[in-house]
């Protein structure tokens, strides 16, 4: 048995859930669709919107991506779990079939269904989040929350920590006690469609907001230097600063942070993954500096 759960946040989720509903209708195996919308600022679903199986909860304050991912799993009825971002799309009509009959056959307890974004190129100034999306969390390297079954059980062991607030790094941190705890994670092609593309400033603005809450899940893990190790920028953070050699991001930072921000900013493709990953090793330094 299945339960669907949508956290949504200022996200239009009638298209989606429709899409679904009408599938799960045919699903036996497929409980419930749960959406929580965390006190979106406009309606995500059209007044008296009603379908099969599904359950809309809305939260009168915002809580957050971890609290209201919790929140989901709390009323949830079924063993299984698959969590759906609430701006995704899916491809086809057996998409929750395709679910369905994996989970019933895999012996894993969590399993990444994975993204897929456009392939037509957007404008310059979506161009950033297209690109390192395409180029980085497509490659399903790292742990996304954002199309995931879990079971029930193990889910209630770890949760999200609700101590992270704001954009960014539940899923890391989440993913890291999974692997603390032994608990393997096992991949399947049935990827949801990422159909909303932040603006090139909007998504530095998360960027930066994202390693706030990144240092924060480090702290927060149950070993932080075995999380440092797990992630590719604080395992070079931390390899600069036992080798004394910070000095050299704050002198690159000082000469080189906003034109290559800047570039960013106007969606030059040209060395746009290295410009991205200085512009990140660069703002966690700063951070570190602050605190």
């Amino acid at each position: 048995m299945l339960s669907v759960g949508i956290p949504a946040y200022n996200s239009n989720v009638s298209e989606l859930l429709s899409a679904l509903a009408d599938q799960a209708s045919h699903l036996p195996e497929v409980l419930e669709i749960i959406v929580l919308d965390d006190a979106s600022e406009a309606p995500i679903l059209p007044e008296g919107f009603v379908a099969p199986k599904v359950r809309v909860l809305r939260h009168t304050l915002n809580q957050g991506r971890s609290k209201t991912r919790n929140h989901i799993a709390s009323e949830a009825k079924s063993p299984w779990i698959l969590f759906i971002d609430g701006d995704s799309g899916i491809h086809d009509g057996l998409f929750l079939r395709r679910w369905c009959d994996y989970l019933a056959s895999t012996s894993a307890s969590v399993v990444v269904g994975g993204s897929d974004y456009q392939t037509t190129r957007p404008s310059s100034d979506l161009f950033l989040r297209w690109h390192v999306s395409r180029m980085r969390e497509q490659t399903g390297e790292s742990f996304k929350t954002n199309n995931v079954a879990i079971q029930a059980s193990v889910f209630n062991q770890i949760s999200f920590n609700e101590a992270l607030q704001g954009y960014g790094h539940e899923d890391t941190l989440f993913g890291f006690e999974l692997q603390q705890k032994k608990i393997p994670v096992e991949k399947y092609g049935n990827p949801v469609l990422n159909e909303h593309l932040d603006s090139n400033e909007e998504f530095l603005r998360k960027t930066v907001t994202g390693i706030r809450n990144l240092l924060k899940a480090q702290s927060l893990s149950s070993h932080p230097d075995s999380f440092n190790q797990q992630i590719r920028m604080l395992r070079f953070y931390h390899r600069m600063k036992r080798c004394h050699s910070l000095f050299l991001i704050e002198f690159l930072d000082y000469l080189l942070f906003n034109t290559v921000r800047n570039r960013l900013l106007k969606g030059k493709k040209v060395g746009m993954i290295n410009a991205f990953d200085f512009f990140k090793l660069c703002t966690l330094h700063r951070l570190r500096k602050e605190a």
